[in-house]
């Protein structure tokens, strides 16, 4: 059976989304392109506003401590997002969390890191 379905990449590709991933895409939705921008768009400002947030209510206290704290509310906002995450897709919450907060570390930290590799090259 594998070797028929195979043979058309697209039936193949349609095949394997349905039946492996579970995930239904329906290409007739003229609609669909528009609704997944605004999620994203709301999932960014969602999502995105929460390191700032430290910044509004710690005025005064010193950078590195509303720094600290808007790494914090990042994580627990990356874990949230991961395991919400898990739930839609059925996969282990806890899993996807932890993926979540590791993705979200590593990207963070080549962020800082080339913010500090362009201020020294900079003020050199």
């Amino acid at each position: 059976m594998v070797s028929i379905i195979s043979k058309d990449p697209k039936i193949f590709v349609d095949f394997m989304m349905i039946e492996e991933l579970e995930l239904l895409v329906d290409l007739e939705d003229k609609w669909g392109p528009l609704k997944q921008a605004i999620v994203m768009f709301i999932s960014f400002v969602c999502f995105g506003i929460i390191p700032v947030l430290a910044y509004v209510g710690g005025a005064g206290q010193g950078a590195d401590y509303v720094f600290g704290i808007s790494v914090g509310l990042t994580g627990v906002a990356l874990i949230g997002l991961g395991a919400l995450k898990g739930y839609l897709t059925s996969m282990n919450m806890l899993i996807s969390a932890l993926l979540m907060l590791l993705s979200g570390a590593i990207s963070g930290g080549v962020s800082y890191g080339v913010g500090v590799l362009v201020d020294f090259i900079v003020n050199v």
